[in-house]
């Protein structure tokens, strides 16, 4: 039996393909990339298994595995991954970082790298892997291979494509790949590139004795006419010392416009990294270069002033970079707002897109902003977010790591959570205290989120004010309090407040016309948490779940407190 039917027979009684969370595979198509990508019959075992597992669950979930063979199988199978953990694995995309990997591989032979593992030894059998934690396992292999690489880096190949007025040079590799362009700049040289590519490195002359040696710095990938991947020294985006150098390789005509992509995408050059002086002497050389990923289509919905507006866009110029950096959310065709500035030259004008988002159907998704963000970026997205055309972002707005929070300063978030509390849904209540205290705009996530009504101070939160004690006490959902509360006339009696169920930081209070439950501030985060009222709808029965939650109320104590028999 060969070795590729041999492979294929892990996915007998499966059919031919899989679709799974939205992605279709075909098995002999995955045997083929696996068989000559991983080599190693352990790695493609590996491999094939997360299809495998993926396509098992799925049968599962959809009562279709009819025979016993077949349900011992999943049964068997499907013991050491949760659905979570299937769904991870096969939702990663591996395949784009392994191609990377595996040119690194073939360049520098590395020893830790060949005999690295993909499963874990547990219990005298074998784990996968996750992919993640693989990808992670081999860029810090990568990492340490770059630091252990010394002496010289120079190259020789190629020819001139470009002479900059300095003598630097940028060089014309057309075989698309470069052993030596890899070595010297630590990275693959893309050594698995597309057909048609074409290597553009800059370098810089390095005069030793009577030689003259070239030190590359920059290595671009050239493809009928558009830039993909752009990456300095071990892939690291250019810094911008180079970008004057960068413009003069733009400047020329044989570079018909950017694309992006390949291998950690983030990394690349972007046009919109040139500052704007350095953009309008591109343009001016070469007006013609299509250098923005999303296009001119878009509708403008908030304008900012000054020639810059968000805008929603149906239709981009490079749907896969512009996906790549902020996924399709939820099923549907999703659209983009982006956030565009637009440039006069002469007698045309350009826009330029400073970031994006995907947009399906008001629903925000991953939010672009490659350049370094300022106070005016965070008032900017402060404003498309007040926009009402938007009912959710999918992202924590209140974590800093998150691709929105990274760019909104705290005064803005503080102004978005007075004026759009519910898109702050995925924020827990505990870290909106943490943020901003006991401040009106708590008050109006907590009314929003809750259908509360309440109001705050820098002592804490009045949590619900009532008519009368009549009315505390039907609210209460206690029976002998109902009735005491009936048949007592404490509506002019003096009282200020005390702590009704002994708990420290929640009291009764006499409010304008009648009694108020105060919150303290010390009892806010625990008050939430034991609460849970996420998970119910509460309104005017917020006192009554207080009481199922703590306990009532003393019957002695609240008597002899109010003076009453």
């Amino acid at each position: 039996m060969s070795r590729k039917k041999r492979f294929l027979k892990m996915f007998n009684g499966l059919g031919s393909s899989l679709r799974f969370s939205g992605t279709r595979v075909n098995f002999e198509e995955s045997v083929n990339w696996a068989t000559e990508f991983l080599s190693r019959e352990d790695r493609i075992i590996w491999y094939l298994g997360i299809l495998q597992r993926a396509s098992l669950l799925r049968k599962y979930r959809e009562n279709k595995c009819s025979t016993r063979a077949l349900r011992r199988k999943v049964s068997r199978m499907l013991v050491d991954y949760s659905p979570q953990r299937i769904y991870e694995d096969y939702s990663f995309e591996f395949r784009e970082s392994w191609h990377h990997f595996k040119s690194v591989l073939e360049i520098y032979s590395d020893h830790q790298m060949q005999k690295y593992s993909f499963f874990l030894n547990q219990e005298n059998k074998g784990v996968s892997k996750t992919p993640s934690q693989i990808i992670s396992d081999f860029r810090k292999m990568e990492c340490n291979l770059q630091n252990t690489l010394r002496g010289e880096r120079h190259c020789n190949d190629g020819v001139p494509f470009i002479t900059l007025k300095d003598g630097w040079v940028w060089f014309f590799v057309g075989e698309g790949r470069s052993r030596q362009e890899a070595t010297a700049m630590r990275h693959c040289g893309n050594g698995l590139g597309r057909l048609g590519d074409q290597l553009l490195s800059l370098r810089e002359p390095i005069k030793k004795g009577k030689l003259r040696l070239w030190r590359p710095h920059l290595t671009f990938i050239l493809n009928n006419g558009y830039l993909g991947e752009m990456k300095g020294f071990a892939n690291s985006k250019p810094k911008m010392k180079l970008h004057g150098r960068i413009v003069c390789l733009l400047q020329d005509e044989r570079i018909h416009g950017i694309k992006g992509g390949g291998y950690q995408p983030k990394c690349n050059f972007s046009f919109s990294d040139l500052a704007y002086p350095l953009r309008q002497k591109v343009l001016e050389e070469n007006n013609k270069l299509d250098f923005d990923p999303i296009g001119e289509d878009g509708e403008s919905i908030e304008e900012l002033g000054g020639g810059i507006a968000w805008s929603r866009v149906s239709k981009v110029n490079n749907r896969d970079f512009v996906q790549l950096m902020s996924p399709q959310i939820g099923k549907g065709k999703s659209q983009w707002v982006t956030l565009q500035s637009t440039f006069n030259l002469g007698h045309r004008s350009y826009k330029f897109s400073e970031a994006w988002s995907s947009d399906n159907g008001g629903h925000l998704g991953v939010l672009h902003f490659p350049k370094e963000h300022t106070n005016s970026d965070s008032v900017k997205v402060e404003a498309l977010l007040k926009n009402k055309a938007f009912l959710s972002v999918e992202e924590d707005l209140l974590d800093s790591s998150s691709s929105w929070g990274r760019v909104l300063k705290k005064e803005s978030v503080k102004n978005l959570l007075v004026a759009r509390p519910d898109l702050f849904v995925n924020s827990p209540i505990e870290k909106i205290f943490e943020f901003s205290g006991c401040s009106y705009a708590l008050s109006c996530v907590l009314n929003q989120r809750y259908g509360l009504n309440t109001k705050s101070s820098s002592h804490g939160i009045e949590l619900q004010n009532f008519l009368s004690f009549i009315e505390f006490g039907q609210s209460s959902g206690v029976g002998w309090l109902v009735t005491l509360m009936e048949k007592s006339d404490i509506s002019h009696k003096e009282f200020s407040e005390f702590d009704f169920l002994e708990l420290g930081w929640l009291v009764l209070r006499r409010g304008i016309r009648g009694p108020c439950l105060y919150l303290l501030r010390e009892g806010v985060i625990h008050f939430f948490k034991t609460m849970d009222l996420d998970n119910q709808a509460v309104g005017s029965n917020l006192l009554s779940e207080i009481v199922l939650r703590f306990g009532p109320p003393d019957r002695k104590r609240f008597t002899a407190e109010l003076g009453l028999s």
